[in-house]
Parts: structure tokens; C-alpha cells; sequence
């Protein structure tokens, strides 16, 4: 049975504001795997990326913590980062136990999002600091099909409040 919640999608999309306010609304638990991994481990994900195999050490916490969270009993909202999604294993994970809801917002928004987030001094996307447009358009398609190809039902969260957003989610998994 699928009870638990998942978001997925690229960075900038939305996912951690929106976990956190649906899991409120709907009682549910809440895990933001990002966040978990910075209180488990005392580490940013900065840290994590700017040593050599950093990136590998901080999938794996993902992966971990993903796997803790399928096994609850108790229906979680989880809110994954932009790349969990590109290990297929995670992808088949989720399958069987969550229903998959893919945030999207197109490429600009997430950058626009993204530089508004960094200017308020968050710490959490350090793929995108120094890639140019490219790189970026690059990582955004592959994180978006990774997330097209596993999800449930897919929401634009381009100009909706978070209120709009959470009302679709209760049609989608009514708490």
C-alpha cells in the first residue's frame, strides 16, 4: 500500500515549503531528506560537495535516509532533493511505496527562485554555484525527465500560492 507522500522535481520548485505546509494540514509526518541529512551528519550539503567523493557520500546518506523513511508505518509527506531521483533504485523504491507527485516550474523560474533564495543566505544548492546556463539547462532536463519517469501526477507550481498547491495535493492524497 502507498501511504506515504513523495515530492520530486527540480531544485526551485518548491518541494520543502510545500512538504512542510501539507504534512501540517494533512497530520502527517514530514521528512525533508536534505534537512535530515544536515541534522544527522552536522554537515551543509556546501560541505558535502566541496571535498573529492562528497557528492557520492551525500547520495548515499539520500539513499539511506530515503530507505528509513519508505519502511514507517506512519503516512510521511517527504520532500527529496532535486537528484535522488536520477539513482533508479531510489526511483524504484518510491514506486512501490509512495505516491509520486512531480513539482514542476519552468527552467527560469527555478533559477529566478533559486538566486532569491541564495540572496537570502541559503546554503543548499551547491551545483549551481559557478555552472553556467548550460550546465544548469543540463541538470535541470535530466533531473525533470528522472522525475517525469516515476511520478504519479504532476503539479506547476509556477504563480500558485502555497494554499492552491496544497489544496491539489488533497485531491491527489486526501489525508
Amino acid at each position: 500500500m502507498k501511504h506515504h507522500l513523495a515530492l520530486v522535481g527540480v531544485s526551485g520548485a518548491g518541494k520543502s515549503t510545500i512538504a512542510r505546509s501539507f504534512a501540517e494540514h494533512a497530520g502527517m509526518l514530514l521528512t525533508d531528506i536534505d534537512a535530515e541529512i544536515v541534522a544527522r551528519t552536522k554537515k551543509s550539503i556546501a560541505e558535502f560537495f566541496a571535498v573529492p567523493d562528497g557528492e557520492e557520500h551525500f547520495r548515499a546518506y539520500e539513499s539511506q535516509i530515503l530507505q528509513e523513511t519508505l519502511a514507517r508505518t506512519e503516512p510521511t509527506v517527504i520532500a527529496l532533493g532535486a537528484g535522488v531521483v536520477l539513482d533508479s533504485r531510489n526511483g524504484q523504491a518510491l514506486l512501490q511505496r509512495a505516491v509520486i507527485v512531480h513539482l514542476t516550474v519552468p527552467f527560469e523560474t527555478a533559477c529566478a527562485r533559486i538566486t532569491t533564495q541564495r540572496k537570502q543566505g541559503a546554503d543548499i544548492r551547491p551545483l549551481a554555484v559557478d555552472a553556467d546556463e548550460t550546465v544548469l539547462r543540463q541538470r535541470y532536463h535530466e533531473r525533470k525527465m528522472a522525475a517525469d519517469s516515476i511520478a504519479d501526477v504532476t503539479i506547476d507550481t509556477t504563480e500558485k500560492s502555497v494554499e492552491r498547491i496544497c489544496e491539489e495535493l488533497d485531491g491527489v492524497f486526501p489525508a
